[in-house]
């Protein structure tokens, strides 16, 4: 989640007119002063990433631009939580190495912060003795990606943690768990802000233009950040984190039309007591 891998920045300027407008940010504006990088979409991805900047790189300038009142208002804090062990990912892939290694800073980030969270292990159920094989499956999957201490178990073994699953077997997963992901996005925020980062929240991205500024020593274009409200903001590099609305910002920047995002949701039933 805590990903290492970050775009090395350079220069950029600021609209010197911005100090007056109606958005909020996390530090002075540079009324005549530079941004190298500017991250649209606040985020977990977004916020994770400028905060990672500017951890490795704490000279440069950092905006990041948010069209809702506030960080983490989407998917960041409308999921079920889980922190994932990386069973499913195919054997060796960058999926599976992520995952792991992310579930591992992940467990580390929310214990160092005092977020709360439950390493509380999951079940993969085999409903039937057909599919016991997929336990199998997973399990060899599993070990192979680094997933620690999984264990097949009878039904004695798996109903001593879950009294009422059914099924004949599972296998026991014991690094899954769950957390507070908007509880993460905010303690994000309150770091990179530590370290200088602007947070532009009420800005909403409506063009992304890449020319030269004349005169401009500069020997790099300007990228131009436009909002719905017309105001602007200059930067030297922008790194998009927009989630399920990635499509559209990607278009504007004058990547492919053909490309979109289809997004799906799930849902959770809660059982009434008489029927758990």
């Amino acid at each position: 989640m805590l990903s290492r891998r970050i775009l090395t920045a350079r220069i950029s300027l600021i609209n010197n007119s911005f100090a007056t407008r109606r958005y909020t940010t996390s530090a002075a504006s540079y009324e005549n002063g530079i941004y190298d990088v500017g991250v649209i979409g606040g985020g977990i991805v977004g916020i994770a990433t400028a905060r990672e900047i500017l951890s490795q790189y704490p000279h440069l300038k950092v905006v990041v631009f948010e069209k809702e009142s506030g960080l983490g208002k989407h998917q960041s804090s409308h999921n079920s939580g889980v922190i994932h062990s990386g069973i499913y990912y195919a054997k060796g892939s960058k999926r599976a190495q992520l995952c792991v290694s992310g579930s591992a800073l992940m467990y580390k980030y929310v214990k160092e912060r005092k977020i709360p969270y439950q390493a509380c292990g999951k079940l993969i159920v085999a409903a039937t003795e057909k599919d016991i094989p997929s336990l199998h499956t997973l399990l060899d999957r599993g070990t192979s990606n680094g997933v620690i201490g999984l264990k097949i178990m009878n039904e004695k073994e798996m109903r001593e943690i879950e009294p009422k699953v059914g099924g004949v077997a599972a296998l026991h997963v014991p690094s899954a768990g769950i957390t507070d992901y908007h509880s993460v996005v905010l303690s994000l925020e309150k770091e990179a802000k530590e370290m200088g980062c602007s947070v532009l929240t009420n800005f909403e991205v409506e063009s992304i233009k890449s020319h030269h500024l004349p005169p401009s020593s500069l020997s790099h274009p300007v990228v131009t950040i436009s909002s719905t409200n017309r105001d602007e903001v200059k930067v030297k590099y922008v790194i998009a984190c927009a989630g399920l609305y990635s499509d559209r910002v990607a278009a504007m920047s004058g990547s492919q039309k053909s490309l979109s995002i289809v997004p799906f949701r799930g849902e959770y039933w809660k059982l009434k007591p008489h029927a758990a």
